[in-house]
């Protein structure tokens, strides 16, 4: 199903994190529902976009900020303005906190750098 939606240059490292997040539990998991709502939200599907990233930020212990973030740009895209301020903020606070993932080899399907959080703060 997610091939047929999904035909962008990545597909390989996000099939391998959905791959992955079946087997290695609950953090894993966490960043399907990140990589799921992200697909969703690129297809236009905000409020099943929110539903997975709500999924995530849902899984005990585990706050990534792309999930945050990846939140605020449906937010943007809803003309939800006040909620996409506040929810880039958590997703600073968060990428500060060290809860994203590290990855060795730089491959991590749709990485989040804090540069890309700052510079949409101080666009609003």
């Amino acid at each position: 199903m997610l091939s047929t939606l999904y035909k962008g240059n990545c597909f390989f490292c996000f099939a391998t994190q959905i791959s992955e997040s079946l087997f290695y539990g609950k953090k894993s998991r966490s960043i399907l529902y990140v990589n799921y709502g992200t697909l969703l939200e690129k297809l236009g599907l905000y409020e099943e976009a929110l539903e997975q990233l709500n999924k995530s930020l849902n899984t005990k212990g585990f706050k990534f900020s792309g999930a945050y973030f990846h939140k605020t740009e449906v937010f943007e895209k809803l003309g939800k303005k006040d909620s996409a301020i506040n929810s880039y903020k958590e997703a600073l606070h968060q990428y500060d906190k060290s809860s994203k993932l590290k990855d060795v080899y730089n491959e991590f399907f749709n990485e989040l750098y804090r540069q890309d959080i700052t510079i949409k703060i101080n666009k609003n």
